[in-house]
């Protein structure tokens, strides 16, 4: 009976201890967000396959983050800040980007289907087989992007 006992309170111990480390690791959001994120400061986070879709997220920060994989179809971008960060196969289709700052960062492979985009700076933006088809573009800055096999269609 006391082994038995032992062995319970030794898995509820276990069950505890790992609830734990799995929720320490969830990044919290800002109450509120999405959808409404206006000027929320995410930098330096781990938002990996976040979703995001149709959020507002007008003068975000959201330098070095990674959002890898993540959804942020309709997604209002602009005047938002994405320098060095990591947006590689992400969804952006029908995104809306004005004056927003994507210096450095990395959209390998990501979908920009159908945003319209108006004074962006990509400068140094690694852009290698992304797609921008039906993409409006406007007072674009690519200097020293690498736009290897980027699918351009209207």
């Amino acid at each position: 009976m006391a082994l038995s006992l032992q062995r319970t309170l030794l898995l509820i111990l276990m069950l505890t201890t790992t609830t734990a480390l799995l929720s320490s690791c969830a990044t919290p959001m800002p109450r509120g967000c999405p959808p409404q994120c206006m000027g929320v400061e995410l930098s330096k986070l781990d938002l990996q396959a976040v979703n995001l879709e149709n959020a507002d997220l007008t003068s975000a920060n959201l330098s070095r983050s990674n959002l890898q994989e993540s959804n942020l179809r309709g997604a209002d971008l602009s005047g938002a800040n994405l320098s060095n960060t990591i947006l590689n196969a992400a969804d952006l289709s029908g995104v809306r980007m004005s004056g927003t700052n994507l210096t450095g960062a990395s959209l390998n492979e990501a979908i920009l289907d159908n945003a319209v985009i108006a004074s962006a700076d990509f400068t140094r933006a690694s852009m290698v087989s992304t797609s921008m088809k039906n993409t409006t573009l406007q007072f674009i800055t690519f200097s020293d992007a690498d736009l290897t096999g980027m699918e351009l269609q209207s």
